[in-house]
């Protein structure tokens, strides 16, 4: 167990290690990016399980290119020796879900006085997982571990600004 005094370097630490923003200018996915994300509940009962799913949130994914970029996010996954290239895919039991971005061949242009300024908007993957942990038997623990894996060779031009999980309310008819 970790003891930590109340230095600012230890607490900065601390802060560090258990956070899943990757601000102020995000995380490159040209290699396999493990994150561990922290639960806000965790031991949820039955009802509150069947009225709202537990979502895993890639946010401010930006692609700095008009290309194509594909990354898989896997929970709890746990590789042995080098995991640089993951065989992995859908069929694989810590699969969470997959990110595509096509290219579009066209840039969105917005006229702002006399000049021309190219605008991009960053995305968010939303995933649900509540069924997800209850299969790798993670949804009574306190984080759980996020690999996202990058599938094309345009990962370096995308950025990933954090990681975290929200709760939706389920809708049943």
């Amino acid at each position: 167990m970790k003891n930590y005094s109340t230095t600012a370097d230890q607490v900065l630490h601390l802060v560090a290690e258990k956070s899943s923003c990757f601000k102020p200018k995000g995380r490159i996915l040209d290699s396999n990016v493990k994150v561990r994300v922290y639960r806000p509940r965790k031991s949820r009962s039955k009802k509150e399980k069947e009225e709202e799913e537990e979502v895993l949130v890639v946010y401010g994914i930006d692609v700095k290119k008009d290309m194509y970029v594909k990354f898989d996010v896997y929970v709890n996954l746990v590789l042995d020796g080098n995991d640089s290239d993951i065989k992995l895919g859908p069929e694989s039991r810590e699969f969470a879900g997959t990110y595509v971005d096509l290219a579009h061949g066209v840039t969105k242009i917005a006229n702002e006085g006399d000049t021309m300024i190219k605008t991009k908007r960053k995305t968010n993957l939303k995933l649900g997982i509540s069924e997800l942990l209850g299969d790798l038997k993670a949804d009574e623990e306190d984080s759980i571990l996020v690999t996202l894996v990058p599938r094309t060779g345009s990962g370096a031009n995308t950025t990933v600004d954090g990681v975290r999980i929200d709760y939706m309310p389920r809708y049943t008819q």
